[in-house]
């Protein structure tokens, strides 16, 4: 019989207050928008070298859409994921130097649409609709931490 020693891996993550600019991005865009609509928020640590970023997931399109038109997001940029009662639409940007992902869920699609196949094609998959407010929507001022 041989022993082995062994050592524990490295941390992947630092300490939490590495999240902390993140957290500011994220509470600047509450304030400058408190009108829209709740969300399941995700933060994420930073991984190598890449920043914190986070999601938003909402409860449907519709309120992705007010979220996409505040974030100034391009609607060419939308995307449609998942089959049937398990679909979602969703969109990424960064704001102020960190990645933000927003999500609608609970897309309903016909029996049709359910079945079409998907294939990934130059440009969007799915493009909602827009508003002059998507233009004129201001983000807010970079927040230092």
């Amino acid at each position: 019989m041989t022993t082995q020693t062994t050592h524990p891996a490295a941390a992947f993550s630092g300490p939490i207050k590495e999240m902390t600019a993140a957290v500011a991005v994220l509470a600047n865009l509450i304030a400058r928008h408190p009108e829209l609509p709740d969300a399941y928020i995700v933060i994420h640590a930073p991984f190598h070298k890449s920043p914190a970023s986070f999601d938003l997931q909402l409860r449907n399109a519709s309120a992705m859409e007010a979220w996409r038109e505040a974030l100034r997001i391009n609607p060419l940029t939308v995307e449609l994921h998942g089959r049937g009662a398990h679909s979602w639409v969703e969109a990424t940007t960064t704001v102020h130097g960190f990645k933000v992902d927003i999500s609608g869920h609970g897309v309903l699609l016909t029996p049709e649409q359910a079945t079409e196949p998907r294939v990934k094609t130059p440009g969007p998959v799915v493009a909602l609709a827009t508003s002059p407010a998507a233009q004129t929507s201001a983000i807010g001022p970079a927040v230092t931490a």
